[in-house]
């Protein structure tokens, strides 16, 4: 072969490699992307609540205050499947709650026993599985910030949230302490159908000192309840009213404090009020109400009200 017809050669082999590299490029660059997505999760959407039990890994089957559950190892499963046929992947999430006994609940745990959202993606025609490891991890920070959530039992909620409906089942087994036959149920989830909600709400809650977890303070030797108001939403909440309803020996004391305007996002504590006499039979139990007048259109109005107690 003369130098000419190799040249010609050399050429037509180099023309080639750098067509299937651009075409290859090309190729890769229709590919959907695989990073998360910012979701507006005010707009319509769907929520599944699934029960969960996970005993042991969660909780006890049994409490100092009675047995909710026969003695047992108790285990959940919860399957998400994405039949949307989308060329994106699609983006949920999920979190998980505690289920609080009476005897929780009088003892004012707080914060609540939930996780935060965790978000996943999910392929056209891709399932995952959320098991009792996951919802243990979930749970995690909070039960190991909180030591009271031990005394709680391993039930609760597993809840999924999407823009876009999906199948959810959930497979629970349960099997006797001394082992023997495993039982197993299969259940099927359907959602709730939220709307989208209006923004640009305000959305006020009360919380309690974040390092005790508690109203009660004792404050120039007397006790007193400090009350932070906290506002969730994503516009700024006007003043409002907040009340402290009392229950005492000589029945209800309303003790209300007024509340200043709460830029999103931001918390403001109110001035202490003292316990009222007659409060503590033996322990002193009090409900706390937000925005107590209903001035505020907010996002949730389910979560303006808290019951807790100083012990007595």
């Amino acid at each position: 072969m003369n130098k000419a017809v190799s040249g010609r050669v050399l050429v037509a082999v180099l023309v080639l490699a750098v067509l299937g590299l651009v075409l290859s490029i090309a190729r890769w660059s229709t590919k959907p992307a695989s990073s998360f997505t910012i979701i507006d999760w005010n707009q319509k959407r769907y929520i599944y609540s699934v029960k969960c039990t996970c005993v042991p890994e969660v909780g006890a089957a049994e409490t100092p205050e009675g047995v909710p559950f026969q003695p047992g190892v108790y285990r959940t499963v919860v399957n998400v499947h994405n039949f949307q046929e989308t060329r994106q992947p699609i983006t949920i999430r999920k979190k998980a709650v505690l289920a609080l006994s009476e005897d929780d609940k009088r003892r004012s745990i707080r914060p609540l026993p939930r996780s935060d959202w965790r978000q996943e993606e999910l392929e056209a025609d891709e399932a995952l599985s959320v098991d009792c490891a996951d919802v243990k991890q979930l749970l995690g920070p909070i039960r190991t910030r909180v030591p009271q959530y031990r005394l709680t039992t391993g039930d609760g909620f597993v809840v999924i949230e999407s823009v876009v409906p999906l199948d959810v089942a959930a497979v629970y087994t349960a099997r006797g302490r001394d082992g023997g036959d495993v039982s197993i149920d299969v259940e099927y989830i359907q959602p709730q159908i939220i709307e989208r909600t209006s923004p640009g709400m305000a959305d006020l809650f009360p919380t309690p000192d974040p390092a005790t977890h508690a109203y009660c303070a004792v404050i120039d030797g007397r006790w007193s309840i400090v009350v932070r108001v906290r506002n969730q939403g994503t516009v700024a909440a006007p003043a409002t009213t907040t009340t402290v309803t009392f229950v005492t020996s000589g029945g209800p004391v309303v003790s209300t404090l007024p509340t200043p305007a709460i830029p999103a996002g931001a918390e403001v504590t109110l001035p202490a009020v003292p316990v009222p006499p007659g409060c503590f039979i033996p322990d002193c139990r009090f409900t706390i109400a937000v925005d107590a007048n209903s001035a505020v259109a907010e996002v949730d109005e389910t979560n303006n009200k808290a019951d807790a107690r100083c012990q007595g």
